[in-house]
Order: structure tokens, then sequence, then C-alpha cells
């Protein structure tokens, strides 16, 4: 029980205590405190614009070498990136892939009669060329 009480009197506790109370002091003169009226339209709209105009031109002296490095080159190649890669068909190679779908009549003869190959021509079956 003693060492509580020569805690509560040690002179650092003591200070402590005293800048705790100057904050608590100090916070409830702040809670009665008006707060400042909001700025005029015009004000607050010039005082946008300046940091709109600000933010911008930071952004724009980003690109100031590249645009003045395009301004002296005595040729420019457009677009800057790789074109993208081209793969080489030729009409014959798309017809031999090229297939016709059949109407679904068609499909149906062909189930009932079917046809082979022979030669160049499509015949049906058994049928003598």
């Amino acid at each position: 029980m003693g060492d509580i009480l020569a805690s509560l009197t040690d002179p650092s506790l003591q200070s402590f205590r005293k800048s705790l109370a100057t904050q608590q002091i100090s916070k409830s003169k702040a809670i009665g405190q008006k707060l400042d009226p909001p700025l005029a339209r015009p004000i607050k709209e010039r005082l946008e614009r300046q940091a709109a105009y600000e933010e911008t031109k930071t952004e724009i002296s980003k690109w100031q070498p590249i645009v003045k490095a395009n301004r002296e080159a005595e040729h420019l190649q457009f677009p800057m990136n790789d074109p993208p890669k081209q793969s080489k068909q030729t009409i014959a190679s798309l017809a031999g892939t090229f297939e016709v779908p059949l109407p679904p009549i068609h499909a149906n003869k062909a189930h009932y009669f079917p046809r082979e190959e022979s030669g160049r021509f499509i015949t049906p079956v058994g049928h003598p060329v």
C-alpha cells in the first residue's frame, strides 16, 4: 500500500496530471467556439481553380521533354507500340477449310441416301459413274 501512495506523490506523475488538466481545459474552451462561416462562392471557386491549375501544371511538366523531343525529331513513327501480328492465310487455305452447313431437310436426305467419293465427284452409294 505504501508503494501506491508513494507513486501518487511522485513529481513526474504530478507534472503529467498538470499537463492533462491543461489539455482538458483547452478542449473545453475550443468546444464553446463557433466555426468560421463558409467562404463565398466566387472565392471558393477561385481557390478550386488555382488548385486545379497547379495540379495540371505539374502533370503537364512531366510530358515536356517528350513533346520537345517529338518536335525536334525529323521523323515520327506511329503507332509507338508494336503492331499486332497477323497470320499469313491465303484464300486457298481458307476455302479448303470452309464448309457450308446443310439445311435440316438436306441433312435428313443425306442420312437416308449416303454418298461416297469416287474421284472428283460425290455420287450416291451403289450408283455407277
